[in-house]
């Protein structure tokens, strides 16, 4: 009787949040990954609905009173310029969301009973101190027997 693989999530998942790797089974992966990242949507949903609703009229107002834009040119300039500030607001936000994701899975594993550093994520087990080498934070030696 062959053995089932254990399918894992994508490697870009698994690159930009390894704390992942520590949880058992994929079904549980996906679970804690969309409970990190619940404020994150919100945060893009919201981002994108004030971004289509108010931007282009804004920007296409500014670019005909400081540049002098007008017709064919304006609507290329406002296009490139709004598809530029879209890319960059998705990218401050996966930087700063993912940051916030991965410190929200440490948190859920520390609670868990792994010995990680909630700071870092560096491994706690059989350290001769009870500080973190990675960032120096602090912790409970009880939390680092695991």
């Amino acid at each position: 009787m062959r053995r089932k693989k254990h399918k894992r999530l994508p490697a870009i998942i698994l690159w930009a949040y390894p704390e992942l790797e520590r949880i058992e089974g994929r079904k549980a992966q996906w679970e804690a990954l969309g409970r990190a990242n619940q404020l994150n949507a919100c945060i893009f949903a919201a981002l994108v609905l004030l971004l289509t609703t108010f931007l282009p009229d804004f920007m296409e107002a500014s670019f005909k009173r400081v540049f002098g834009f007008s017709g064919a040119t304006n609507d290329y300039v406002t296009a490139i310029a709004y598809i530029t500030l879209l890319i960059g607001a998705f990218g401050a936000l996966m930087y700063f969301g993912c940051r916030r994701a991965r410190r929200k899975i440490r948190i859920d594993l520390a609670a868990a009973g792994h010995a990680i550093c909630v700071t870092c994520g560096y491994d706690l087990r059989k350290l001769p101190e009870p500080r973190c080498p990675e960032c120096g934070t602090p912790f409970r030696e009880s939390d680092a027997k695991s």
